[in-house]
C-alpha cells in the first residue's frame, strides 16, 4: 500500500517514514513534492503588467450576438402559433358550415318525404335520396362527403320540379 499524497504535508507520521525506507515508487514522489513544495514557498510572486489587457484583448476571439438568434426562434414560434389558430379555427368553421348544409338538405329531404305522390318517378327519386343519406352517414371523408351532396341537390331539384309541375298541373 502506497502513500496517499492527495493532501500534501512535509511531516510525515512515524508509518509513512517507515514506508519510505521500504518503497523507492513513494520515496521518488515524497522528495518531488518536497522539493515543489520548498521552490513554491521560495520563490518570488510575479507582478503582473499594468498593461496586460491591452495585450490580450486583440487576441481574443469577438463574441458574436446571440440576441438575433433568439428573436428569429422567437419569430418562427409566434407565426407556428398563429397559423396552427387559423388552420383550427378554419377547420372548426368549415366542419360547422357542412353541418348546416346537411341538416338544411335533411330539413328538405323530410318535407319532399312527407309529399305523397303517385308517380313511379318520384318515388324511384325519393328512393335515390335516401340511399345517397345512407352513404352520406357512412362517408368520413370530406370530398365524397361533397361530391354525394352534390348529387343529392340534384336529386332535389328534380324532386321540387316534379312537385312545382304536378301542383301547376291541377291548377288552370
Amino acid at each position: 500500500m502506497h502513500i496517499n499524497f492527495d493532501r500534501f504535508t512535509p511531516e510525515l507520521s512515524g508509518s509513512e517514514i517507515k514506508h519510505l525506507k521500504t518503497c523507492s515508487e513513494c520515496y521518488e514522489h515524497f522528495h518531488f513534492l518536497n522539493d515543489l513544495y520548498i521552490e513554491a514557498k521560495t520563490e518570488d510572486t510575479a507582478e503582473v503588467p499594468a498593461d496586460i489587457w491591452e495585450n490580450i484583448e486583440p487576441i481574443l476571439p469577438r463574441q458574436k450576438h446571440r440576441f438575433f438568434a433568439k428573436s428569429y426562434l422567437a419569430i418562427a414560434a409566434s407565426f407556428f402559433i398563429c397559423a396552427f389558430t387559423y388552420l383550427s379555427w378554419n377547420s372548426y368553421n368549415l366542419t360547422q358550415q357542412l353541418e348546416l348544409v346537411l341538416n338544411k338538405n335533411q330539413q328538405l329531404e323530410a318535407e319532399l318525404s312527407l309529399l305523397s305522390s303517385q308517380n313511379l318517378y318520384f318515388d324511384s327519386l325519393n328512393l335515390e335520396l335516401r340511399q345517397l343519406e345512407n352513404d352520406l352517414n357512412d362517408v368520413n371523408d370530406a370530398e365524397h362527403k361533397l361530391e354525394i351532396l352534390n348529387k343529392r341537390r340534384l336529386v332535389l331539384v328534380k324532386l321540387i320540379e316534379i312537385k312545382k309541375g304536378q301542383d301547376n298541373a291541377y291548377t288552370i
